[in-house]
């Protein structure tokens, strides 16, 4: 006999209250708190079970905000209609991240700790993996995972496939780190990809994705994100900011040399790099030892990784990016959302986002004088920086919302399972 529970009612993120969260479970068997939470999870999918919902599994490597996909998460648990879908949110890593599972929770999802991919090499992190597809078969017979971790390892897709589990993914970036071999068989044993971007489309169909299997699903922003966008006020620090981890891909490098050009005739500027330096240790030495050789150490700021970027964005003049592969950056989303003006380097991501003169500046990739030219030209020109910033809220507000990236993820899961 199944028992029927009361399940939450869909609350705004910003009315939950914080301090009524839970630790995250841990993957163990033997855990008191794990088997509670466990158990939670069951009598929460048999309920889904007796009301006839299609039980989805979202798969995430972490829940920190500070980092993606946590905002494709918090949208698609808040705006996938709940009488038509149960929503459990696994997370690979433990995390310490309480508010994010407050949030998770008061929006009527179950969140579980599940080791549900390898996080290192060697047979111990396999054994880990094992019993993490152990946990996710005791959990419930889910209809449906969808994976928004960003590896191209198809170790989950395996799982989800030997679990008679409609298996789907989020295609969130090029690849840049991973193996073509192991996104083919990723795309191979995958029911369908969801690509972010037409560049991502491409990447699929190139890597083995039959046309009618991919699917292009733009991230969307959160509604009060656009609005306070509307409300941000019109005082600004004189900061030009730049957002993502210090690795070489990102081309920091470039924003420093720019800048330094830009002090010339803009002396009062500081320049603020917001991102993990531990990725790449060496590479995030390297630029501070760039900066104190160009003479301009004192008028950059270091961050590091930021819990929360919108403060940084509302103070900042221009944000910047120089980077030289994107999927559709965040960063560059929640910046027009927040009406900041925008120079970003003339790459396919970035184009996804902004016509060059519209929505933002386009610079040539590794072009020095044209950020330091572009940026120069929105500090001066105010008239120039508020048509761009106008023109690219409205067209993150009319392509780019949560509410729309749910409403056609709902559309995925229909289609899986009709």
């Amino acid at each position: 006999m199944i028992l029927p529970i009361a399940i939450p009612e869909r609350r705004d993120p910003k009315s939950i209250e914080r301090g009524a969260t839970h630790p995250l479970p841990k993957d163990s068997r033997t855990d008191p708190q794990s088997q509670l939470n466990t158990e939670r999870a069951r009598v929460t999918v048999r309920t889904a079970i007796a009301h006839r919902r299609t039980r989805v599994l979202i798969t995430v490597p972490h829940l920190h905000s500070a980092g993606s996909p946590y905002r494709e998460m918090i949208g698609l648990v808040r705006f996938l209609p709940r009488e038509l879908f149960d929503v459990t949110v696994a997370t690979l890593r433990e995390s310490q991240s309480e508010e994010a599972r407050g949030i998770l929770e008061g929006l009527g999802a179950h969140v579980v700790q599940v080791r549900f991919r390898p996080t290192g090499p060697g047979p111990a992190a396999l054994v880990r993996t094992l019993s993490g597809w152990r946990s996710i078969r005791d959990l419930a017979p889910f209809d449906i995972q969808h994976s928004l971790d960003f590896s191209s390892s198809p170790i989950e897709a395996i799982d989800a496939r030997l679990g008679r589990r409609k298996f789907v993914f989020n295609l969130r970036n090029m690849n840049e780190n991973g193996h073509p071999w192991l996104l083919r068989s990723k795309i191979r044993l995958a029911h369908l990809v969801i690509a972010i971007s037409k560049d991502t489309a491409r990447l699929a169909r190139a890597h083995g994705a039959r046309r009618e299997q991919v699917v292009t699903i733009h991230n969307g922003i959160e509604p009060e994100l656009l609005a306070e966008g509307l409300e941000a006020g019109k005082q600004k620090q004189r900061t030009i900011l730049c957002v993502g981890a210090l690795i070489p891909g990102k081309r920091h490098s470039d924003a420093i040399r720019a800048f330094a050009q830009l002090l010339k005739t803009h002396p009062d500027l500081r320049l603020q790099l917001a991102g993990q330096p531990s990725y790449d240790v060496a590479h995030a030495h390297h630029l501070r030892i760039t900066c104190e050789s160009l003479g301009i150490a004192s008028r950059v700021d270091f961050l590091g990784i930021s819990r929360d970027v919108v403060p940084l964005m509302k103070s900042a003049s221009v944000f910047l990016t120089c980077s030289q592969s994107e999927g559709v950056p965040w960063s560059v989303v929640e910046a027009m959302a927040l009406r900041i003006p925008v120079v970003a380097s003339d790459i396919p991501g970035h184009r996804e986002l902004i016509v060059d003169g519209r929505e933002g500046t386009l610079v040539p990739l590794g072009d020095i004088d044209g950020f330091a030219t572009a940026l120069g030209r929105l500090l001066d020109c105010r008239a120039v920086a508020e048509s761009l910033v106008e023109n690219g809220w409205r067209r993150i507000e009319a392509e780019f919302r949560a509410d729309q990236m749910a409403a056609q993820t709902a559309e995925v899961y229909r289609s899986l399972t009709s």
